[in-house]
């Protein structure tokens, strides 16, 4: 077993032939360092990914237990992994984000691993893609998978434009690049409310966060200043870009979404003072088919106070 999985020494793991096969089709003789999402795993690719498991898992699990199977199959944790990664980007549908869906779909007993086992599992999966656990407010693993994983393709089918709103509204929050991750993370969670109910959680708010810096980052790299020219320039920088979101290329819509919030953030403008107070009014869907009037109500950053008083119809004081 702690020869690869139980082949003969000079055989090579069906597991390591995968992950070699799957590395050289992308051009790569090593892993990047990279989120999980940025390997683009096909549709194709995760079938045979979750026959492979379920196949080795079912042979191995007539000897071994499961906890002994992630620490003694070398090459088992890694591809663990990933699968799991394209298991929460695939499947996942907004309801009990844990692991025993994920087990269970590789016809292995959800119980068959301890707490230990399993995080150990994890951390040495994610090592051998040169990743570490992120600290997503309590769920390390499972918030470590989900980040790999990218934003659910369910999420994106039901809520694309309300998505597209919230990433929006940030982005000319952060148009002036002095906002921190924290400070990004707490307008999307405050915004949270556009999103379907199911997916108003934390894991959701850290990738839609990833989103909004990534393209800040893009943005001061390629020194974008005007919408025109903003996605040719960045081909011409670098035709695999789109690879550093969590979005899904074979969605186009989504694709869309994202060419079109980059343009948008080429095109802000810092503002950081300002004499106006903008009332927006929208109508919107609720998840019952209902429709609701909304009204929100959005302040300049900073506001002098000769021109707050103008607006409240009154004389500044004169200590201001």
């Amino acid at each position: 077993m702690a020869d690869g999985d139980g082949e003969k020494p000079q055989a090579q793991s069906p597991l390591l032939q995968w992950k070699t096969a799957f590395l050289r089709s992308r051009g790569l003789q090593g892993t990047t360092g990279m989120p999980l999402y940025s390997y683009r795993v096909s549709k194709e690719e995760f079938t045979e990914l979750e026959r492979l498991l379920s196949e080795r898992l079912g042979q191995y699990l007539k000897l071994y237990s499961l906890g002994d199977i992630a620490k003694l199959v070398v090459y088992f944790p890694p591809l663990f992994v990933l699968y799991a990664a394209e298991w929460w980007r695939r499947r996942y549908d907004g309801t009990g984000w844990s692991w025993e869906p994920i087990v269970e779909s590789l016809g292995a007993p959800a119980n068959g691993w301890s707490q230990a086992q399993r995080s150990d599992c994890v951390e040495r999966g994610l090592a051998e893609w040169r990743l570490g656990l992120r600290d997503t407010h309590g769920l390390r693993f499972l918030g470590s998978i989900a980040f790999n994983g990218g934003l659910p393709m369910q999420l994106l089918a039901t809520a694309r434009g309300n998505i597209g709103r919230v990433l929006t509204r940030v982005l000319r929050l952060a148009g002036g690049g002095s906002a921190d991750p924290a400070d990004i993370q707490g307008w999307i969670t405050s915004l949270g409310l556009y999103l379907p109910n199911a997916y108003r959680q934390q894991e959701i708010y850290v990738l839609l966060t990833e989103v909004v810096l990534t393209i800040l980052r893009l943005r001061a790299s390629a020194n974008l200043t005007t919408a025109t020219g903003a996605i040719a320039e960045l081909d011409r920088r670098d035709p695999h870009w789109r690879n550093l979101f969590p979005f899904p290329v074979e969605d186009e819509q989504a694709q869309g979404l994202l060419e079109q919030l980059i343009k948008d953030a080429a095109a802000v403008r810092p503002v950081r003072a300002a004499a106006r107070i903008t009332l927006e009014r929208s109508l919107e869907q609720l998840e019952e088919g209902q429709w609701q009037l909304r009204a929100e109500l959005e302040l300049p950053e900073y506001l002098a106070a000769p021109a707050l008083a103008c607006l409240l119809y009154t004389s500044p004081s004169p200590r201001d």
